[in-house]
Formats: C-alpha cells, structure tokens, sequence
C-alpha cells in the first residue's frame, strides 16, 4: 500500500506567488521574509514572514530589475539593489521623508553580489572585492561607511542569530573568513580551510550549497 510522507517545517508555511518573467522572489534571512516584486515593484511588492500576520503590501517605481530587496530589522528601512554597485534606501518611518537615497560601494570597479541588514540601521555590502560597513541615518538621509576589508569574494553566507557572516575566497572557494558583527563594530576573525577529498577533480569548486551555519 502506498503512502505519501512530507516533512514539516513550520505549521504556519508562507505561501507566495512563483517566480515567473514578471515577478521577481526574494528570501530576507535575517527577518525570514519572502519578498514578491511584481514589475520591478510597479504593479507590487507583496511581503510574507511566518511571524506575520497580515501581508504587507506596497508599491515602488519601476527604476530596473530589482536585484534584492529586504527590510531592516524591525521593518525600518527598505533597501533595495537595482544595480551591481548601489543600494537604494526608503524610509518606513512616521514622519521621515520617503524620498529615496543611495549609497554606492566605495572600492573601485567592485560590484555588489549582496548586502545584508545586521540590525535596525546597519548593514553590510558584499562585493567582489571586500566587505563594507555601513550605517544608514534615515533622519539626515544618508549613509555612513563604518568599516571596510579588502578580501577576494567568490561568495558569502550569513547567519543573523549569531551576527557571524563567512566569506569564501580562493581559487577552490574552499577558504572560509569569518567576519563578526556587533553594534556598529565588525571584527575579522581566523579564517580556516575546508580539506577537500583527494579524490575530487583539483577542478571543483565548493559552493554556498554545499555549506550549512547554525547556531548551537
């Protein structure tokens, strides 16, 4: 006799739209949000968390293809990358000017691969070249760099429960630097290796899907 078995993640699944050629998802780890962007966000963006009771739902002019989009923690500020070096910034705040602003990544021929929020007026730009640190003052408009590292990047992962974020680097990817961030600080931690099988062709790569983080 047949049966059908599923595993269960959450009893509370966020459903959203597909990905199609006019709408655009997004996953924000940090506020375990996913984002649906209609039109480059001119027909819609449609916010979902398991944590939220009712949808938020708004519009945004349609400047280009959104490249990402998430919150601040505690839904503050929206960023939004529509281009390989700037983020763009809308104030959610009551009485705060909702006029855009942008900041582009200050080393020299970078592009941007990601930014992530590590709290309600931080964040982070990860390029091709580095990291940098950045503090968004929404009442000035404006946005502050903190601190920058030069360091190669093939890709990243971060893990918001614990602020740590790691960066892959080397010909393989298979160098591992951990950076941690804590209240406008960021701090470079050692870096370690991943041993890989003798086996395994000198030309393969190990990618952010072959990689877990957690926080124990």
């Amino acid at each position: 006799m047949e049966q059908d078995y599923y595993l269960e993640l959450n009893d509370r699944p966020v459903v959203f739209e597909k990905a199609t050629s006019v709408n655009s998802v997004f996953f924000d780890e940090a506020n375990k949000q996913v984002f649906a962007v209609r039109s480059g966000g001119a027909t819609g963006v449609v916010v979902k968390g398991p944590e939220d009771k009712n949808p938020i739902c708004f519009r945004m002019e349609d400047k280009g293809e959104v490249k990402c989009i998430k919150f601040s923690l505690e839904n503050k500020i929206l960023a939004v990358q529509r281009t390989s070096r700037t983020v763009d910034f809308i104030n959610l705040i009551q009485d705060y000017s909702q006029l855009e602003y942008s900041q582009e990544c200050k080393a020299k021929n970078a592009r941007i691969l990601g930014f992530c929020w590590t709290s309600s007026t931080e964040i982070v730009f990860i390029t091709d070249q580095g990291i940098e640190f950045y503090q968004v003052l929404p009442e000035k408009r404006t946005v502050k760099l903190l601190k920058s590292h030069s360091i190669n990047v093939n890709w990243y992962m971060y893990c918001p429960e614990s602020a740590v974020m790691l960066i892959s680097t080397a010909n393989l990817c298979n160098v591992l630097q951990p950076f941690y961030f804590r209240a406008g600080t960021v701090s470079k931690m050692t870096k370690f290796e991943i041993e890989l099988p003798a086996l395994i062709a000198k030309s393969t790569k190990v990618s952010e899907r072959d990689i877990a983080m957690a926080t124990m």
